[in-house]
């Protein structure tokens, strides 16, 4: 079992074994993550990032795109505070990004809500939860076109970036989600929310372990 249909394609070249069934239960948010509750408030376009920085992640080109927009600013959650102040002073950008760590699910969710948009520019995930709970709150995401499985959960919504490593078109996207964003909150069809659904994910893996046991001698 596994997340997503990325994940399953990489998992499938891996092993070359077409007897293998890989199964594509996928991955849900908490129902804390929804478009209503607690919103933060920015004084300015303010854009939000979620996660670690290692080298997939590809922080680098959202931070000289935040440097070509001196209109915006950026929020980043991350348990690597001390190399994102690095990262953050080289680029003269101490006043226009805030750093936050050990955030709970209602704030963070809360910071979703109240965001301009949600950058992803990871060239490689297996999933992307980010995205997901961002979405789930009506934020919509910037990302890079060439990173699959973001852009399964984004659905055709959002701005796919074409480049990976282009400040230009990555600063570009911050206009795109800031006039999207004065439209009013991404909903996503019921569809889409049903497919990301805790209890949802849990029937597909029941059914997979009852097929499974079923099979056994």
């Amino acid at each position: 079992m596994t997340v997503s249909e990325t994940s399953a394609t990489a998992i499938a070249q891996w092993l070359n074994d077409p007897e293998v069934r890989i199964e594509v239960v996928g991955n849900g948010a908490s129902a804390l993550f929804g478009p209503t509750g607690d919103r933060a408030h920015f004084d300015r376009p303010t854009f939000i990032y979620v996660g670690n920085l290692k080298p997939h992640k590809n922080v680098e080109v959202l931070l000289d795109a935040l440097a070509l927009r001196p209109e915006y600013d950026l929020l980043m959650v991350t348990a690597d505070s001390m190399q994102a102040q690095s990262r953050v002073n080289e680029r003269g950008l101490a006043t226009r990004v805030r750093l936050l760590s050990d955030v709970s699910d209602p704030e963070l969710a809360a910071l979703y809500r109240g965001a301009t948009g949600a950058l992803q520019a990871s060239t490689l995930e297996g999933f992307g939860l980010p995205v997901l709970e961002a979405m789930s709150c009506g934020t919509r995401v910037a990302y890079w076109s060439g990173c699959e499985s973001v852009g399964e959960i984004c659905a055709d919504s959002g701005v796919a970036v074409q480049s990976a490593t282009s400040p230009e078109e990555w600063a570009h996207a911050l206009d795109t989600l800031t006039a999207e964003h004065a439209l009013g909150p991404l909903i996503m069809p019921a569809s889409w929310t049903q497919k990301y659904d805790w209890d949802a994910v849990g029937e597909r893996v029941s059914r997979v372990l009852s097929a499974v046991s079923l099979e056994q001698p």
